[in-house]
């Protein structure tokens, strides 16, 4: 029989704004609920107009400086408001970030033209 692992889910965005060509950054997430390694993201983008957005994340040792590992890749690039299997800017994602003590994600709009709105639900394992 396996050991019984806990599904922690926390939202990083809460109907947040990214203003056109900004970015935002979600509270700090602590690793420790991390107990497999396991990482899902399930964003939801709207926006008027057109949008890409793209979602990294910035992990810290020190729990002082938060950055993102040169190692580290995009969990999503360009995301829009008509992305995912439904076209409906819905979508999840996996992705394992480098060892550290907490983590961040970033939300940045790389379209430069409007502003979008994001929803985002943070699984781990």
């Amino acid at each position: 029989m396996g050991a019984y692992s806990e599904i922690s889910a926390i939202c990083v965005f809460n109907a947040q704004t990214i203003p056109a060509g900004g970015y935002i950054t979600s509270d700090v997430i602590d690793l420790g609920l991390a107990q497999n390694g396991y990482f899902a993201i399930e964003p939801t983008i709207s926006s008027v107009g057109g949008c890409a957005v793209t979602l990294t994340y910035l992990v810290s040792i020190s729990g002082v400086t938060f950055l993102t590992p040169t190692s580290a890749s995009n969990i999503i690039t360009g995301m829009s408001e008509t992305s995912g299997p439904s076209s409906n800017g819905v979508d999840v994602y996996t992705f394992t970030p480098e060892l550290g003590k907490q983590m961040k994600i970033r939300a940045t709009d790389v379209s430069g033209a409007t502003a979008s709105v994001i929803v985002g639900w943070l699984a781990v394992s």
